[in-house]
């Protein structure tokens, strides 16, 4: 299938590290990268799956689709980068599923949190 051969998007994984700091307060970073340049294709998110999420109280974005399990969860980033060079940073809000296509295109659920720049 020549879509599958042709995501326009480049993405990286982060996974959060937590620490406490000198106040009892906590800081994330990201310094644990678990995949750099997969391809993959960011869509907005439909009014449904908006709305699906936000009775769980979960505030959704965009849906990121990749050609095979990304093995991300709630702890990371995906920073993707489209054809132009923009960089936009997302929190992952869902695990990786199975879209109607079976095992062939896996979607994750996603906040956009800054545009233009990577923590």
């Amino acid at each position: 299938m020549a879509l599958l051969d042709n995501f326009p998007h480049l993405c990286t994984a982060k996974r959060r590290t937590r620490t406490s700091d000198a106040r009892a307060g906590t800081v994330d970073s990201y310094s644990t990268i678990l995949f750099t340049a997969r391809k993959a294709w960011k869509q907005f998110a439909t009014q449904r799956q908006i709305l699906e999420f936000d009775k769980r109280g979960i505030s959704i974005t965009d849906v990121v689709y990749f050609l095979q399990d990304p093995e991300v969860d709630e702890k990371d980033i995906l920073v993707v980068t489209d054809q132009l060079g923009t960089v936009v940073t997302y929190e992952v809000r869902s695990k990786g599923r199975p879209d109607s296509l079976g095992d062939r295109v896996w979607k994750v659920f996603c906040e956009e949190t800054t545009t233009g720049s990577t923590p």
